[in-house]
């Protein structure tokens, strides 16, 4: 059995790696109520960023637990969902020790000005409009991964969004 072979085994199950044990492969959360655009955007994300581990959650609570266990690079987020909203989501994740670090992109339909500004005072790493494209996926992993991996994704781009 090759090492690459067990954690995958071991990610697969959800059994914890210890750091520094294998190499990092982009993780990412999907938060949306909608399963046809988690399914869409888990393929996405998959093609984007090869051998990457996706894990998704339906509403905002189930988020947290998701969160709290699976400790993404990125978390795509929507903001209409039930029980905690996208916003309420994002300010938590900001506020809890170990995923402050933790890159927030909002995919969400009627991003309207004031939506905008909330979510970028709620600490939102990007805002993509639904519909999205591939390209807009792209450029969110490739400007977040590598700064999450590196250093404080919020110190590196300050919140910006566009």
């Amino acid at each position: 059995m090759l090492r690459s072979d067990l954690f995958a085994f071991m990610r697969e199950r959800g059994i914890p790696v210890l750091a520094g044990e294998s190499p990092h492969h982009a993780r990412f959360a999907v938060v949306d109520d909608e399963p046809a655009l988690v399914r869409a955007l888990s393929r996405m994300l998959a093609r984007v960023a090869p051998g990457c581990d996706c894990r998704s959650a339906q509403d905002g609570f189930s988020a947290g637990v998701l969160l709290a266990s699976f400790r993404p690079d990125i978390v795509f987020l929507d903001v209409v969902m039930p029980g905690l909203s996208g916003v309420e989501v994002c300010e938590r994740i900001r506020a809890t020790p170990g995923l402050q670090a933790t890159a927030v992109v909002i995919v969400s339909g009627g991003l309207t000005g004031a939506l905008r500004s909330r979510l970028t005072a709620a600490g939102a790493d990007r805002l993509i409009a639904k519909p999205f494209d591939r390209d807009d996926i792209e450029s969110a992993v490739a400007d977040l991964v590598g700064a999450h991996r590196g250093s404080a994704v919020r110190a590196v781009h300050g919140g910006n969004t566009t």
